[in-house]
């Protein structure tokens, strides 16, 4: 009698690697979804990329932003690169110097 070995072919492989991984990170995402340090770095990476969406919009460079916000530009990148925890005031001027106003909102978390 004469075994025969087959192989599973390459594509499936990298198929099935593919749901594990994605199984895998929708796990570690669902784990940190109630995590306040990561809501927290989410919400910071949202305000850096609207006063950037701005500043682009008007135009403004960090250097004006840094002028009309009376902050040294050192800050201003820290924010913009979210290496730097803002208080609520700070954040207030900064809109204030974008033309803008701040709003912080509380929503219901949706039940899953």
């Amino acid at each position: 009698m004469i075994v025969q070995f087959t192989t599973v072919p390459t594509s499936i492989r990298i198929l099935e690697f593919a749901k594990t991984i994605e199984w895998w990170f929708a796990e570690q995402i669902q784990k940190y979804e109630s995590d306040a340090e990561y809501i927290a770095e989410g919400i910071k990476l949202d305000l850096a990329d609207k006063i950037c969406e701005e500043m682009n919009i008007q135009d403004i460079s960090k250097e004006q932003l840094s002028e009309l916000f009376s902050i040294p530009i050192k800050k201003i990148n820290k924010i913009l690169a979210c290496k730097h925890n803002a208080n609520i005031s700070m954040m207030v001027k900064l809109a204030l110097a974008l033309g803008l106003k701040l709003k912080i909102d509380f929503v219901k978390i949706e039940a899953k």
